[in-house]
């Protein structure tokens, strides 16, 4: 066991060396800029340097990462995650943030290890790699599903500003720039895509799919489906995007309703799920032989039992709720 620890302890003074090493680097690279903007013809000094710097080191370490053919594969799941004009330019920026994550976490064990002279666990370092690894998945898909709700709620406004810009004899491009001029938040990101996609040389319904593939909401892939038929069909792009508007406002009418029953029947849930635990509180406060009977083995088996039975009581109760069982 001694001489994992030494080896241990010699590749964490290779670390330390290392960073030391980076952060030399880091501040040499820096001074000589500000020599540099010191004596150039600009007065002022640009402030974004410290972030520009900082990135242009991220991207050369994403580069080395690319190189990494078990990457590849994975880091195309992360380019729908990617923000136009972004400081991340592409799945591969996530991955090299995950794996920084990941070590920074380790350098950190390794540095407190070191100084309260504790054993150094390779199972430590290898569970903090991982959470430090996969933290940043937690955070896009928690993101991702808020943003998505945000834009499957937004996505009627979107489309009748979209809409009228058409009506008012605006080319394609001008209606996506006023969506994106008056909206805000998750669904102006995505109209921002939309117009990056096209950009890119995809066609008007290539770049709505791709927003299906981002949010999962299939009334966007049936825009996408529509918009395809039309480029075939000859329809003009202001029936497609009339009919889609009524298709929406129907949408929002039946949302509008679900959502007040759904308000009314919460109470009720609420109740119900609450229920079981007051009645059992009251029973165990009232009798103490009940709870003289959950302290045996016996007991203890019974309230597992009733565990089961109440998650089988909640799942049943929320198949109702949900509409599932009439």
């Amino acid at each position: 066991m001694g001489k994992y620890e030494f080896v241990l302890h010699t590749l964490t003074l290779l670390s330390i060396i290392l960073v030391l090493y980076l952060v030399y680097k880091y501040v040499m690279g820096y001074l000589k800029f500000r020599r540099i903007n010191d004596f150039s013809v600009s007065s002022k000094y640009d402030k974004s340097f410290e972030v520009s710097y900082s990135l242009s080191l991220f991207y050369r370490f994403s580069d080395f990462v690319k190189n990494f053919v078990v990457f590849n594969g994975v880091a195309k799941s992360y380019d729908c995650y990617v923000i136009p004009k972004g400081k991340l330019r592409n799945g591969n920026d996530y991955i090299a943030l995950k794996i920084l994550l990941g070590f920074g976490l380790d350098l950190l064990y390794l540095f407190s290890s070191i100084l309260y002279s504790q054993n150094i666990s390779v199972l430590s370092m290898f569970i903090l790699f991982v959470l430090g690894f996969f933290a940043i998945d937690f955070e896009l898909l928690l993101r991702s599903k808020k943003n998505n709700n945000i834009v499957f709620d937004d996505l009627y406004n979107a489309i009748v500003i979209m809409n009228n810009s058409l009506k008012s004899r605006k080319s394609i491009d001008d209606a996506l720039n006023d969506v994106v001029e008056r909206t805000k938040g998750p669904i102006k990101l995505e109209f921002q895509k939309v117009i990056y996609d096209m950009n890119l040389g995809l066609s008007l319904s290539e770049s709505f799919k791709k927003m299906y593939e981002r949010t999962k909401i299939g009334l966007v892939l049936e825009l996408s489906n529509l918009l395809s038929i039309m480029s075939k069909s000859g329809i003009k792009i202001n029936d497609v995007f009339e009919k889609y508007e009524n298709r929406l406002l129907e949408n929002e009418k039946i949302k509008n309703k679900i959502h007040s029953i759904k308000k009314v029947n919460c109470f009720y849930y609420i109740i119900f799920i609450l229920m079981p635990i007051v009645i059992m509180l009251f029973l165990f406060l009232s009798n103490n032989v009940i709870l003289d009977i959950f302290q045996t083995n016996l007991g203890l088996l019974f309230f597992i039992l009733l565990v089961l039975l109440y998650s089988f009581y909640l799942y049943i109760l929320r198949l109702f709720y949900r509409g599932r069982i009439l």
